[in-house]
């Protein structure tokens, strides 16, 4: 099987999607879950990077999973509001988007921890849950 363009990844999404009675999610819904999956990935990257550590009981992730649950969400939201995100138009939007949210997920994994370690300091325990 040859490689899977943008577009053939919506249309399998869309009709794995189809099979079901409920269909889609809620866009906000959708947009929640993405949220979601990006937040597990800066968790991992966080544990990886040794910025914060896992509890002893949390097992390691594999960041390719969770950078393929973010995708198949973002395939979700677009295919929910018909953007063709392998359209020329969008191919730009695209590029600069994936640069944003790997800076994004960066700066959130550096903002994670920092608020981790103030509100820890200030209250003197830690009680920051991501």
């Amino acid at each position: 099987m040859g490689e899977l363009t943008i577009k053939q990844a919506q249309k399998i999404v869309d009709e794995w999607i189809n099979q079901f009675e409920e269909g889609y999610w809620p866009p906000l819904s959708m947009l929640a879950s993405l949220v979601e999956e990006v937040g597990e990935l800066a968790r991992e990257i966080n544990a990886r990077e040794k910025i914060k550590k896992k509890k002893e009981t949390e097992l390691e992730k594999d960041i390719g999973l969770e950078m393929a649950d973010i995708l198949f969400s973002l395939i979700c939201l677009a295919n929910h509001y018909e953007v063709d995100l392998e359209s020329s138009k969008s191919k730009t939007s695209i590029s600069l988007s994936l640069y944003c949210f790997s800076y994004q997920v960066t700066t959130a994994s550096r903002i994670f921890s920092a608020s981790s370690l103030l509100i820890g300091k200030i209250n003197g325990v830690f009680m920051f849950y991501p």
